[in-house]
């Protein structure tokens, strides 16, 4: 197989440790979830299913929706499905900061301010959703089965 050019095969998103979860809160089975854990995935990590849950979470939530055709391949090792959604959900974030650059410098001669003003609202609030499912992305990947 063909490495993809530009892609640096020599480092992960995040350092994966040991599969740790500190316990905070619980979930409806009565398990322990971690601490800041995304609330969409739910049961907790060690409940009978939940692994399904947190690989259907990463690739509804974080993913291109194309990658969910190749679920079956992408469940049999979940520990390499988060790093892909690490990294897609971190140039989604390039992508907002770039618009919000746009709009803030490229249009502002062109727009009127109330319209800028809205529109780089809209470019904060997704970059906050994008920084916290990035967060979630990363205790996920933390806990994955390999």
């Amino acid at each position: 197989m063909a490495p993809i050019e530009g892609v640096d095969y020599t480092r992960l998103p995040w350092d994966p440790p040991a599969c740790v979860a500190p316990p905070v809160g619980a979930d409806d089975g009565g398990r322990r979830l971690p601490d800041a854990w995304p609330p969409d995935v739910v049961p907790a990590p060690g409940a009978d299913g939940w692994p399904d849950k947190a690989i259907d979470w990463l690739l509804q939530e974080a993913m291109p929706p194309d990658y969910r055709k190749h679920r079956d391949v992408l469940a049999k090792h979940p520990l390499l499905l988060a790093p892909s959604a690490y990294e897609h959900t971190a140039r989604a974030r390039d992508a907002v900061r770039d618009g919000y650059r746009g709009a803030a410098v490229g249009l502002r001669d062109q727009i009127p301010p109330e319209a800028i003003g809205a529109v780089l609202d809209v470019h904060r609030a997704e970059l906050a959703r994008l920084t916290e499912l990035q967060q979630g992305i990363e205790r996920v990947g933390r806990v994955l089965p390999p």
